[in-house]
């Protein structure tokens, strides 16, 4: 995950790429990815609206991938989440 998500950061050229490799602190490249702000971190401690907010930050980060933002709540399903993230970080888009 760690390696998927820092290449994204890279081709996304958010900055501070190396945050994807240390715990926590990648929390803040998947907000920048996802083009979000890192406040919203915050809003993580918060029961139930953690879970909107990951949902949220999971579809922006689908569709700046170019991809439905529906595909981003895979990423919520254990394992497929690891293939999920492998098609946003190597598989291309499709034209539709």
């Amino acid at each position: 995950m760690a390696w998927c998500l820092w290449k994204i950061a890279r081709e996304l050229r958010v900055g501070d790429e190396w945050m994807a490799w240390i715990p926590l602190f990648n929390i803040l490249i998947l907000f920048r990815a996802a083009n979000r702000s890192a406040w919203g971190v915050l809003l993580l401690l918060i029961p139930v609206v953690n879970l909107v907010v990951l949902a949220i930050i999971f579809m922006r980060l689908a569709e700046r991938r170019g991809r439905l933002s529906i595909y981003g709540l895979l990423l919520f399903v254990p394992v497929i989440n690891l293939l999920v993230m492998y098609s946003l970080t190597y598989v291309p888009k499709a034209n539709i």
